[in-house]
C-alpha cells in the first residue's frame, strides 16, 4: 500500500503536474490551430489544394490516434512522467520544424513528428493523476487538467488568429514552439528526482483487448465518442472557420471568435457535465443520449441552413450546439471506466482515444476530398480559395448520416450509476 504524501511532496507533485499539463496545453493548441485557424494562410503561402491542407490535420490525427495503445503500454511500463518527457521531445521537434520548412513533404513530416509527440500527453497525465491523486481527488484533478488542455485549444482560435496576423503564421508558430521547448526543459528539471527512481513495470495481456471488444455497451460508447467528438472537432479545427468566411461572409477575426466561443462552450460542458451527472445520482446514459441527439440536430440544421441561406448568427448557433454536446465526453469517459473491468480501464480509455483521433483524421481526409470535387467552381483571390455552397452542403449531409448512427448507438449503452458493472 502506498504511503500518504507529505505536504512538501504534494506541493512538488502539484508543481510537476502543472508543468506536465502546460505541455498538454501546447498539444491541444497543435490540434486546433493547424490548419483550422490558418487554413487560408497555409494554402496561399504553399499553393496547396484543400485536400492537401486538410491532410495536415489528418496526418497529425492518424499518428496521434495510432500511437495511443503504444503510449498506454509504455506509460504502464516506464511510468507517466518518463513516457511524457520522451513524447515531449518529439512534439517540440515537430513544432520547431513546421514553421521553418518550405517543402510539402517536410511540412507533412514535421506534423507527423508533432502528432506522435502530442499523443503522449493525455494518457501520461491521466497515469500520473491516478498515481498521485487517485480516489476522491482524481475527478477534480482530471477536470483541472482538461481545463488547461482545452485552454490550449481556445488559444488556438481567436488569440492565435490575432497573433498570426501580427507576427505572421511562421514566426508566431516558431515563437510558441520555442516556449513549448522551454516548458519541456522545466519539466525535466522538476522531475529529475522521479526520473531516477525505479518503476514497477506492468505487463500487457492481449486477452484484455479482446474482452473489451466483446463488451457491447463499451462498443456503443466507443462509437458514440468517436463520432460525436469527431464531428465537432472537424468544425473546430479543420473547416469551421473557413466555412464561416467562405459561405457566411464573416471576417477572419469574427470567424475565429466563433470558434473561440465553441471551445469555451466545450470546456464549460466538459467541466460541468461531470458535476451535474453527480447531482443526478451519477447517471450516464441519459446524458449520452442527449449529447448524441444534440449533435444530430446540429448537423441537420447545418445542412438545412445551406438550403435556407442561413446567415452568420444561424451557423454560429449550430456550431455552438455541436460544441456543447462534445463537452459530454467527460460522461463518456466516466461510463467507460464503469463499463469495463477495473484492471482494463487504462486500456479501454486508450482504445477510445485511439479510435477517436483516427476518426477525426479520416473525417478530415474525406472533407478535403469532397472540397476538391468542387475546386473547379471555387473562386480564387489573392488571399484565399473560396469554395461554393454545394461543397459544404455535401459535407454537412455526410455529418448527418454519421450523427444518426451515433444517436442509435447511444440508445444501446448501459446505465451505471457511477459503479463498475459486469460486461
Amino acid at each position: 500500500m502506498q504511503r500518504p504524501m507529505s505536504s512538501t511532496e504534494k506541493q512538488r507533485a502539484v508543481t510537476l503536474l502543472a508543468g506536465m499539463t502546460a505541455l498538454y496545453f501546447f498539444s491541444y493548441f497543435n490540434r486546433v490551430a493547424i490548419p483550422g485557424t490558418i487554413f487560408n494562410e497555409i494554402q496561399t503561402d504553399m499553393g496547396l489544394s484543400a485536400a492537401a491542407v486538410t491532410a495536415l490535420g489528418a496526418i497529425f490525427f492518424y499518428i496521434y490516434g495510432g500511437s495511443q495503445l503504444l503510449v498506454g503500454i509504455w506509460a504502464d511500463r516506464y511510468g507517466g512522467l518518463k513516457t511524457l518527457l520522451a513524447g515531449g521531445i518529439f512534439m517540440c521537434a515537430g513544432s520547431l520544424l513546421f514553421p521553418l520548412v518550405h517543402s510539402t513533404p517536410m511540412l507533412y513530416g514535421s506534423r507527423a513528428l508533432a502528432g506522435f509527440g502530442s499523443s503522449f500527453m493525455y494518457l501520461c497525465i491521466i497515469k500520473e493523476l491516478d498515481r498521485l491523486f487517485g480516489g476522491a481527488n482524481f475527478g477534480p484533478m482530471m477536470g483541472t487538467a482538461y481545463f488547461i488542455g482545452f485552454s490550449g485549444g481556445l488559444f488556438g482560435t481567436l488569440p492565435y488568429e490575432q497573433l498570426a496576423k501580427t507576427m505572421g503564421w511562421r514566426q508566431s508558430l516558431l515563437a510558441l514552439a520555442l516556449l513549448c521547448t522551454g516548458v519541456l526543459a522545466l519539466v525535466f528539471y522538476l522531475g529529475r528526482h522521479q526520473l531516477a527512481a525505479p518503476h514497477q513495470a506492468a505487463g500487457f495481456k492481449p486477452g484484455k483487448l479482446w474482452g473489451l471488444f466483446r463488451n457491447r455497451p463499451y462498443r456503443c460508447v466507443l462509437a458514440c465518442t468517436a463520432i460525436n467528438y469527431g464531428l465537432y472537432f472537424i468544425l473546430q479545427a479543420t473547416i469551421g472557420k473557413k466555412f464561416l468566411e467562405d459561405y457566411a461572409g464573416l471576417a477572419s477575426a469574427t470567424a475565429a471568435t466563433v470558434t473561440s466561443v465553441m471551445m469555451i462552450g466545450s470546456m464549460a460542458t466538459a467541466v460541468l457535465s461531470g458535476i451535474v451527472s453527480r447531482w443526478c445520482d451519477n447517471r450516464r446514459k441519459g446524458f449520452m443520449v442527449a449529447a448524441t441527439l444534440a449533435t444530430l440536430i446540429g448537423c441537420v440544421l447545418l445542412a438545412a441552413g445551406i438550403r435556407l441561406h442561413g446567415g452568420g448568427w444561424y451557423f454560429t448557433a449550430c456550431f455552438v450546439l455541436l460544441a456543447l454536446s462534445s463537452g459530454f465526453s467527460t460522461i463518456f469517459i466516466c461510463s467507460t471506466r464503469e463499463l469495463c473491468p477495473s484492471d482494463s480501464v487504462g486500456l479501454a480509455i486508450g482504445v477510445i482515444n485511439s479510435t477517436l483521433y483516427l476518426a477525426i483524421a479520416g473525417f478530415a481526409n474525406l472533407v478535403g476530398l469532397l472540397m476538391n470535387q468542387f475546386a473547379g467552381r471555387a473562386v480564387k483571390t489573392a488571399t484565399a480559395v473560396i469554395y461554393p455552397a454545394e461543397a459544404y452542403a455535401a459535407i454537412f449531409w455526410g455529418m448527418v448520416v454519421l450523427a444518426a448512427a451515433s444517436f442509435v448507438c447511444s440508445l444501446f449503452t448501459r446505465e451505471t450509476y457511477g459503479r463498475h458493472v459486469s460486461p
